[in-house]
């Protein structure tokens, strides 16, 4: 008996997925795990060729301040921050968007 394997193909960007949530947090410091997002299309696949997708993290706290790099550019449909930190220690919600 055969199997017939159809191949995937991936539409445009359409929603992102957080893969990595931003962890060991020090009030001032960088996170010690920053966080990491896949830019999907809308069947749920990565779209590995978006090298151009720009995310923007924000928090929705009035307490402290998220600063460091809030924004960052997806590499093959992944998008990694580096060097996010929050002022203050405790909990904190972020908000990652991107534009359209």
């Amino acid at each position: 008996q055969s199997l017939a394997v159809a191949s995937v193909v991936v539409g445009p960007s359409a929603k992102l997925s957080l893969t990595t949530a931003a962890a060991q947090a020090t009030g001032g410091s960088p996170f010690g795990t920053q966080p990491v997002l896949a830019v999907l299309d809308s069947a749920g696949n990565t779209v590995t060729a978006d090298s151009t997708t720009t995310v923007t993290v924000s928090s929705s706290s009035n307490s402290g301040t998220l600063w460091g790099n809030t924004q960052a550019t997806a590499v093959n449909g992944v998008v990694t921050f580096a060097g996010v930190a929050y002022t203050k220690t405790g909990t904190v919600t972020l908000t990652y968007s991107k534009p359209g």
